[in-house]
């Protein structure tokens, strides 16, 4: 669920300050900024809320109410989905999910639902991509 976060209006016009510069929503620069945190080891590669795990030739995906154990080709299908949701075109293709995930756009969002339990959550673009990218390190390793 979003959250609001108190700032002064001063970090405010800096955060929409580099939003114009970089051409993107001031959430995108709070996301950039926290990208560049992971790269310098500040921060774990994750995102709260998801379990994303490699488990021998099976890559775990789950969240606080729901989890799966997919193959490798199914998790690397899960994440060039979000992928492909993200950035609708005619050319992406139709990728197979694995039993008992769907994907769906939410306005500008992602769902991201377990179709056994109805459990489901919608993420922010910038968290999509964030996920589907675990997702594929995951599928990969």
């Amino acid at each position: 669920m979003p959250r609001n976060v108190n700032l002064p209006d001063e970090r405010v016009a800096q955060l929409e300050e580099l939003g114009a510069k970089w051409n993107m929503t001031v959430a995108d620069v709070v996301g950039k900024l926290i990208h560049q945190q992971i790269e310098k080891g500040e921060l774990e590669p994750s995102v709260p809320g998801f379990r994303i795990l490699k488990e021998g030739t099976e890559v775990r995906i789950g969240t606080e109410e729901w989890d799966k154990l997919v193959s490798a080709q199914d998790a690397s299908n899960v994440s060039n989905a979000i992928k492909a949701l993200l950035t609708p075109s005619k050319r992406n293709p139709l990728l197979p999910l694995p039993d008992g995930i769907s994907l769906a756009r939410r306005g500008t969002s992602l769902k991201i639902k377990d179709t056994a339990t109805g459990a489901e959550k919608t993420l922010a673009p910038s968290i999509a991509r964030d996920v589907a990218d675990l997702i594929a390190k995951a599928a990969r390793s």
